[in-house]
């Protein structure tokens, strides 16, 4: 009869889908080429039809996620494959009804617009069409990984050519600050309860979410990093110097490299912006013992140097002494000890000696 008919038909729509699926990323050395071939013989129409089916036939719902996953795999091979999916419209298929599918379709799909923004090259049109329905997901889904390729999609978003705009728009228009800090102020919580039971460090930060934070951190170091003095506002104000010492003192390198470079923008500005930092000790400290710590990578403790000159750069007198005394002299010296003759290095050793013979100064006068 026509119904098994239908349910035979699904049953073989949904079986192409997976073999598509299955080609478009396999494990041979030749899977680029076979990707190339299956989209050159109609893959993309294929996959988008099965998906749009879902509209006509509710119960498809399972091809629909297959075909998403099928797609999201040819997105992944290739920037050029990317933008031939794009051309056939598939944004327009995602980003209006994302909200209204069910929680393994949506994840799927976030999975996909995910692959479609990691090459860092789409249009702050592009930005505007999907980061509002991300955002709606993100403060309503409790699927964990669909949250978290949220976040890491949003960091992409922020590295996309004219990034200053569309950081500008994702921070203040959709209001990213405030769902950042929410979700650093609950993982600063899960980390003071442990912390509170006399836990060790490594135990203590095993109970944060890593693909939560770094995010997190990355999209507001990055909007702390623009020219804007109003996003610097936005994001102390919002209390980004209350979350972040679980990171900064007992992160890993790259979490702590992620906070510093946050702070470094922080402190090359005036030096009523320094002082915010510098009156909360501990943050001072975590900041110069990360840059004597040898046992940290090389570009932690260059981070953290970073830092010691951006706030001396602009400091007051009062404001360098402090600094002299917590240790960032120390901290310049060990890193003009280990330098390199390469090119990043040469603005931070200029301004290492720089500090140093503003210190000798200071004392001799």
């Amino acid at each position: 009869d026509n119904n098994a008919c239908s349910n035979v038909l699904r049953k073989l729509q949904y079986e192409a889908a997976w073999v598509l699926t299955n080609v478009a990323s396999s494990d041979s050395a030749s899977s680029h080429e076979c990707c190339r071939y299956i989209v050159q013989n109609g893959a993309i129409t294929a996959l988008l039809s099965l998906f749009r089916d879902m509209y006509t036939t509710p119960t498809n719902h399972e091809i629909a996620t297959q075909a998403v996953w099928g797609l999201s795999n040819i997105i992944g091979e290739g920037k050029e494959f990317k933008d031939i999916v794009l051309q056939s419209g598939l944004l327009d298929q995602l980003a209006p009804n994302l909200t209204n599918f069910n929680d393994e379709l949506q994840e799927t799909c976030v999975w996909c617009l995910n692959n479609v923004f990691r090459y860092r090259d789409c249009s702050l049109v592009d930005v505007q069409r999907v980061a509002p329905v991300l955002c709606r997901v993100l403060r309503e889904s409790k699927n964990k990984d669909t949250i978290c390729d949220i976040w890491d999609t949003f960091v992409q978003m922020s590295e996309v050519e004219h990034h200053d705009e569309v950081v500008r728009w994702l921070m203040l228009d959709m209001d990213l600050v405030t769902d950042c800090m929410k979700m650093l102020r609950a993982e600063t919580k899960k980390y003071e309860k442990a912390l509170s039971t006399n836990a060790s460090p490594d135990i203590t930060m095993s109970t944060l979410n890593c693909k939560l934070s770094e995010p997190c951190l990355r999209l507001l170091g990055t909007a702390l990093s623009m020219p804007e003095q109003r996003l610097t506002r936005v994001v102390l104000n919002a209390g980004f110097l209350d979350v972040i010492e679980p990171w900064l003192t007992h992160g890993t390198s790259r979490q702590r490299n992620i906070v510093l470079w946050a702070l470094s923008n922080v402190l090359c500005d005036d030096h009523q912006q320094i002082e915010r930092v510098l009156s909360e000790p501990r943050l001072l400290r975590a900041i110069v013992d990360s840059g004597l710590n040898t046992t940290m990578p090389a570009k932690v403790r260059r981070e953290a140097c970073f830092c010691l000159c951006n706030a001396a750069a602009d400091a007051t007198r009062t404001q360098k002494a402090m600094l002299i005394e917590c240790g960032a002299l120390e901290v310049m010296c060990e890193v003009l000890a280990t330098a390199t003759g390469e090119t990043d290095n040469e603005t931070l050793v200029n301004q290492t000696i720089g500090f140093i013979v503003d210190a000798f100064d200071a004392f001799l006068t």
